[in-house]
């Protein structure tokens, strides 16, 4: 299913019906971690209309977390601990990155990696972390977590400034409006 809305999304010889609906499934959002066998993946729908996000679930694996988001009607952590009490954490499989960053950043921050990107997605809708850049990203695979985060607060655009499209491949950048000054001092140095 994932297949074929990519390729009705990505084919320039075909037009998106404005009265149809897509459905975007993605069972597996990071395949090498689904592998390794590493809980750090996320299931996740995105309901999209032409090139609009209209609706979204994502099941995160990481922590057992249903999170559901509608157009203009915000976001919502549905239920906590669906499988198990005891996951691990998303804060046990990062790292700090190193002091080159700290040139840039004050010591309120700290530059991080993570894994699996929609999982990332829902960590900062979640609030665990202030902004996010991600480079280069199939945009129609994070669909569902782009709609989660913006119903929860954020705003999403290109590293260049523009509006995302959902059938490009992007750089983009993800932050809170009080991040801005912040997000734009590390894209100029670093982009």
């Amino acid at each position: 299913m994932v297949w074929i809305i990519k390729i009705i999304l990505y084919s320039k010889n075909i037009k998106l019906l404005d009265d149809v609906y897509y459905w975007i499934i993605n069972p597996i959002d990071d395949i090498e971690n689904y592998k390794e066998r590493n809980r750090y993946f996320s299931t996740s729908v995105a309901i999209c209309k032409k090139k609009e996000i209209l609706a979204s679930a994502i099941i995160n694996n990481d922590d057992g977390t249903l999170l559901t988001s509608i157009k203009g009607s915000g976001a919502l952590l549905e239920n906590t601990k669906l499988r198990c009490d005891d996951f691990v954490t998303s804060e046990n499989f990062i790292s700090n990155i190193s002091s080159l960053e700290d040139k840039l950043l004050d010591a309120n921050y700290e530059m991080i990696y993570g894994q699996g990107t929609i999982t990332n997605l829902v960590d900062l809708a979640k609030g665990d972390f202030d902004f996010a850049i991600f480079e280069n990203i199939e945009m129609s695979d994070v669909a569902a977590g782009i709609l989660l985060c913006k119903e929860t607060g954020f705003i999403i655009s290109s590293l260049n400034g523009r509006e995302v499209s959902l059938t490009n491949n992007e750089s983009i950048v993800i932050y809170r409006p009080n991040e801005q000054k912040i997000v734009r001092r590390i894209i100029d140095n670093y982009f």
